[in-house]
C-alpha cells in the first residue's frame, strides 16, 4: 500500500501455495479527501475481484478431476453463472447442471441451493424462457428457505431481489439488495441492481449513482453489460437520450444477446427521434425471442405489477411498437369524410405556439416564436396539408389547453405542439404530433442544435414529420 497526499494505491497478488505462482494480481487506486472512505472502497473492490478470481481458479482446478467433489461442483456452477454474461443460455444450463449435481451429493448445501435458486431467477429475469412463472416460483421457494435457515447469505438476498425485479416489485427488490449489501459490502452486483430498482421507483439520479459505484467497484465484472444497460435506462428516464444510447451501445459489445438491454435501446432510439433505427433493433430483438411478441416483451420487461417509474421508456416502446400494436391511420389511407380534418386528400393541421423554458426566458420566448412562425410557414407549403393560420393559433397562447376541444373547434386532424429550452450551449426542442380524438401522440421527436442554429429547426421538424408520418 502506498499513500501520497490524497491518493492511495494498493498492489495485491493471489498466489497458489503449492506452485508458489501468482494466480492473479491487481492494482487499485483511489483519490479523495476521506481516507477511511477510500480504504473502504478499495477493500470492497478487492473483495469482489478476489471472489471472481477465486471462483474461476477453483473451478479450473477441479476441471481435471473426473469426479469433482461438492465444493468443486459449486465453484464450477458459479463460474458458469459468471460466463452467462457473455455466453448466455448455454452457460446458464451448465450452471444448473453443476448445482443439481452438487445437491444430489449434499441436498442441504446452502451455497448449492442459492446457486440453483439464482439460476431460476436469472432465467426469468433475462427473458430466456416463454413462461417465467414456474422459474420465479422455484427461485422464490429455494431462496426463501436458504434465507430462513442461513439469514446472512448475501447471495440469497441478491438473487431474491432479482425475483422481485422480474415481478415488477422494485420496493421489495431494493430491500433485498440493501440487505445483501449490509452482509457483504463488496457485492458490486447488489449495488448495480439496487440502482435498477431505484430507477424503477422513479429515483433515476440516485439509481445512476449506485450504478456508477458498481462500475467503479468492479470495472472488469461479468455483470458489466447489465450495469451499462441499467445506466442507459437511468439516463433515458433523465431524458438524456444521447447518453443513454452511448451506454446501451457499449453493453452489447460484452453480450449481444441481452434482450432487456436491447429493449431499452429500442426505447432510447425512439425517444431520440430515430424511429427507423428503433424499429430495426426491435425486429432484430424479436428474431432472438420468437416465443414473445412485441407486447409480451414489454409486459415481461415491466412485470405484471404496473408500479412507478420507466415513464419515458414506456413511451419510447409505445412509439416503436405503434405500427403493429397500435397502428395509427396515415392521412393518405383515410377515406374522405371518415375523419374530421381530412377531406379530398387534404389533411388539416394546427401548430400551437411553442413554449419556452429556462433562465433566459426573454431570448427563449423570441426563439419559440420564431420556430413557431417558421414551422407554420414551412408546413403551409407542404402538399396535402391545410395549416391553421398563425394569428388564429396565437389566441391559444397562455390559455389552458384541451387538445380534443381545440381539434373539434378548428376541425383539424392533427395538432402539433412543442417546447424549447437551452441545455448547456445547445438548443433542445421537443415536439409532438397529436391526434385530438384519442389525445395520443402519433409522432414525437427531440432535436438538439447549437444555440446559433435555430433557423434550421423548423425544416428538420418538417422533414422528420414527413418521413415518419408520411404526409
Amino acid at each position: 500500500m502506498q499513500a501520497q497526499d490524497s491518493h492511495l494505491r494498493v498492489n495485491v497478488e493471489l498466489a497458489d501455495t503449492k506452485s508458489r505462482l501468482d494466480v492473479w494480481s491487481g492494482r487499485f487506486e483511489r483519490a479523495g479527501t476521506d481516507p477511511s472512505a477510500i480504504e473502504a472502497e478499495i477493500a470492497d473492490s478487492l473483495g469482489r475481484e478476489l471472489e471472481i478470481e477465486v471462483i474461476r481458479a477453483e473451478s479450473e482446478r477441479g476441471s481435471r478431476d473426473p469426479d469433482p467433489d461438492v465444493h468443486e461442483l459449486i465453484y464450477k456452477g458459479y463460474a458458469a453463472m459468471f460466463d452467462a454474461a457473455t455466453s448466455g443460455l448455454p452457460a446458464l444450463r451448465q450452471a444448473e447442471k453443476y448445482f443439481t449435481q452438487a445437491l444430489d451429493r449434499d441436498p442441504e448445501n446452502p451455497r448449492a441451493q442459492t446457486g440453483l435458486g439464482g439460476y431460476h431467477a436469472v432465467m426469468a429475469l433475462q427473458l430466456r424462457v416463454p413462461d417465467p412463472v414456474p422459474y420465479l416460483a422455484k427461485a422464490d421457494a429455494i431462496l426463501q428457505q436458504v434465507i430462513e435457515q442461513h439469514p446472512n447469505t448475501s447471495e440469497a438476498h441478491h438473487y431474491l431481489g432479482l425475483v422481485h425485479v422480474t415481478r415488477g416489485q422494485p420496493e421489495k427488490a431494493a430491500r433485498s439488495f440493501e440487505r445483501a449489501i449490509e452482509i457483504n459490502s463488496s457485492c458490486a452486483p447488489c449495488y448495480g441492481q439496487l440502482g435498477r430498482a431505484l430507477v424503477r421507483m422513479g429515483r433515476s439520479a440516485e439509481g445512476l449513482e449506485h450504478l456508477h459505484y458498481a462500475m467503479r467497484l468492479s470495472p472488469r465484472d461479468p455483470s458489466m453489460p447489465n450495469w451499462l444497460g441499467m445506466a442507459g435506462g437511468a439516463e433515458l428516464e433523465l431524458e438524456h437520450y444521447d447518453k443513454a444510447i452511448e451506454y446501451l451501445d457499449r453493453a452489447p459489445a460484452f453480450d449481444a444477446g441481452q434482450p432487456r438491454i436491447l429493449l431499452v435501446l429500442v426505447g432510447a432510439h425512439a425517444l431520440a427521434g430515430n424511429i427507423s433505427e428503433a424499429r430495426a433493433k426491435l425486429a432484430r430483438l424479436q428474431k432472438t425471442q420468437p416465443h414473445l411478441t412485441g407486447e409480451q416483451l414489454v409486459t415481461r420487461f415491466f412485470g405484471k405489477e404496473d408500479g412507478p417509474g420507466w415513464l419515458h421508456l414506456r413511451e419510447g416502446l409505445r412509439l416503436a411498437l405503434a405500427p403493429t400494436s397500435q397502428p395509427q391511420p396515415r392521412p393518405s389511407e383515410v377515406p374522405a369524410g371518415d375523419l374530421k380534418g381530412t377531406e379530398k386528400g387534404i389533411t388539416a393541421i394546427a401548430v400551437l405556439p411553442f413554449l419556452s423554458y429556462g433562465d433566459t426566458a426573454g431570448s427563449m420566448q423570441a426563439a419559440a416564436e420564431m420556430v413557431t412562425d417558421n414551422l407554420t410557414n414551412t408546413l403551409s407549403h407542404a402538399p396535402g396539408l391545410r395549416v391553421i393560420s398563425r394569428q388564429t393559433m396565437e389566441s391559444y397562447r397562455g390559455q389552458p389547453i384541451d387538445i380534443a376541444a381545440i381539434g373539434a373547434e378548428l376541425g383539424v386532424r392533427y395538432i402539433l405542439e412543442g417546447s424549447l429550452r437551452m441545455h448547456g450551449d445547445k438548443l433542445r426542442v421537443n415536439v409532438e404530433l397529436i391526434d385530438p380524438v384519442t389525445r395520443l401522440p402519433v409522432w414525437s421527436a427531440r432535436i438538439e442544435r447549437a444555440g446559433g442554429e435555430q433557423a434550421a429547426v423548423p425544416e428538420e421538424i418538417v422533414g422528420r414529420l414527413g418521413r415518419e408520418v408520411q404526409f
